[in-house]
């Protein structure tokens, strides 16, 4: 028995020309009710018009059937192929990157030695914050020595008093050989001791400076996503009820999710591209780590939501006249999952399997670039790999 929601009877009206000259021998016109009443089932069409095979061809059917199945092969070998070995080839490359990579390569400091890693490197296993020495320390001002960080097992920390007079736990760093004396810091995602803001904007300044490069601090951001799992979480329940809602937003009105989702688009694009280009004062040297860019990189981002506005109105205007096709489609896929429950479990599935793989590719990433030789001083690192490690970087 075939039927359809009412809503799908154009996009059958538009395929009947098809169909009808393959199908029509076959079909005749059942002239019982077969299940219920269209009062009582609605969105079932009219019994009195859906096509069934009639008793004599149910035979031919099930042999053409069984012919069918027995004809199936493999109809693209060379991709299945490819896409076997390259899965087999990955699985191998994510076991050469944890079994020699080591993500504290990439996020501990290094000291002035250049060469122990803080937290990592025999000798200082147990010291995993980097701080940077005073070259001068009177009072509030402060400049230090971006040249001599050393490895501390705890960042110290204090405040001023009324008389500018500092108390700091612990008062001394041993490990700083010019001047010992320890100043107030903050942990930086639990690896660095930077001057406190609040009573050195200057040193501050001088350290964020030291270490604005875009690699580091993207690393660096990467870093401290771990520290933000209450918010990740957060992400994802609320990721899996907006797929429920969108699901029962796709059954009760397709058309107009449609139509909102491309007028809520354009907005956002153009509201944002706007407020990118003509807002005074906004700047993303923060977040890229580098001012020299800022500007730059706020422009062009600009542009680009313009641009992806004036897209997204062009494919609505050649496209709107298969809108009605695409939502007699949707809106029966969306009733077909609604009348089986376990395939609402579809968001959830979703959600948790994206989740999943973000970590494992993005950890594993990690681990690969980590296998690389490191050299530098303090915050920033530069990465010397071999060409067999940067094909397996640009493999993965």
């Amino acid at each position: 028995n075939f039927f359809l929601p009412p809503h799908a009877a154009p996009l059958m009206a538009q395929m009947q020309p098809y169909l009808q000259p393959q199908t029509q021998p076959y079909l005749q016109t059942q002239t019982q009710p077969y299940i219920q009443t269209p009062s009582t089932q609605p969105h079932l069409r009219d019994p009195q018009t859906v096509p069934v095979l009639r008793e004599d061809m149910r035979e031919e059917s099930t042999d053409y059937d069984d012919d069918f199945e027995d004809s199936q092969r493999c109809t693209d070998p060379v991709c299945a192929v490819t896409f076997t070995v390259s899965m087999c080839l990955f699985v191998c490359v994510v076991g050469y990157a944890y079994l020699y990579g080591d993500v504290r390569v990439i996020f501990n400091g290094i000291d002035h030695t250049e060469k122990r890693l803080c937290g990592y490197s025999p000798g200082v296993e147990d010291r995993p914050y980097l701080y940077y020495c005073p070259k001068k320390l009177v009072g509030r001002s402060l400049t230090v020595d971006v040249d001599y960080p050393v490895c501390l097992a705890a960042c110290p920390y204090g405040n001023f008093d009324a008389n500018n007079q500092s108390t700091v736990t612990p008062e001394t760093v041993p490990e700083c050989k010019t001047i010992s004396d320890a100043y107030p810091s903050l942990g930086l995602v639990h690896k660095y001791c930077v001057p406190s803001q609040a009573f050195f904007a200057d040193a501050y300044t001088q350290v964020h400076g030291n270490i604005a490069d875009f690699e580091d601090t993207a690393l660096r951001q990467i870093d401290g996503l771990k520290y933000s799992w209450p918010v990740l979480l957060l992400t994802f329940i609320v990721a899996v009820i907006l797929g429920y809602a969108y699901l029962f937003m796709l059954k009760m009105s397709v058309r107009f999710l449609i139509w909102g989702c491309v007028v809520v688009s354009v907005l956002a694009l153009v509201a944002g591209g706007a407020y990118l280009l003509f807002k005074e004062g906004l700047e993303m040297d923060v977040m890229l780590g580098h001012t020299q860019y800022g500007p730059m990189f706020k422009m062009a981002l600009g542009v680009l939501c313009f641009v992806l506005a004036a897209l997204v109105v062009l494919v609505a205007c050649c496209c709107g006249g298969n809108v009605a096709i695409s939502t007699a489609c949707i809106q029966t896929g969306t009733v077909v999952i609604w009348k089986m429950p376990a395939m609402l479990l579809s968001p959830l599935i979703k959600a948790a399997t994206k989740a999943l793989l973000t970590i494992l590719f993005m950890h594993g990433f990690l681990k690969l670039l980590s296998i690389a030789k490191v050299t530098g001083t303090g915050m920033h690192k530069k990465y010397e790999h071999t060409p067999l490690q940067w094909g397996l970087i640009v493999f993965f």
